[in-house]
């Protein structure tokens, strides 16, 4: 699988460190934390394989798929929350997964 790759402009990156950068810096920022989000909700999955936790972890890949075949948009505010990403890493670190 290959991966898109985010780059911001070293004059975006400035503008941002300065507080401001605008629409398509933010949109760039939020399409690769979006991607990571992806990327995390699937290494939950791959994590909790073999563990007791992996039923769960199943259960609610399903239901997040399922929800993105009926609504996309909404699944996709889902993945995209902030909290996801650090909802992931926790579980990872905390020995919730393997």
């Amino acid at each position: 699988m290959k991966l898109p790759t985010y780059r911001l402009s070293a004059q975006a990156f400035a503008a941002l460190g300065a507080g401001g950068g605008g629409q398509e810096a933010v949109a760039t920022l939020a399409a690769a934390e979006y991607c990571k989000h992806v990327i995390l909700v699937n290494g939950v999955l791959s994590a909790a394989e073999g563990s007791p936790h992996y039923a769960d972890a199943l259960e609610g890949y399903d239901l997040l798929a399922a929800a993105w075949r009926v609504n996309p948009a909404a699944a996709e505010r889902v993945i995209a929350y902030p909290a996801v990403g650090s909802w992931a890493l926790r579980g990872r670190f905390a020995g919730v997964w393997p």
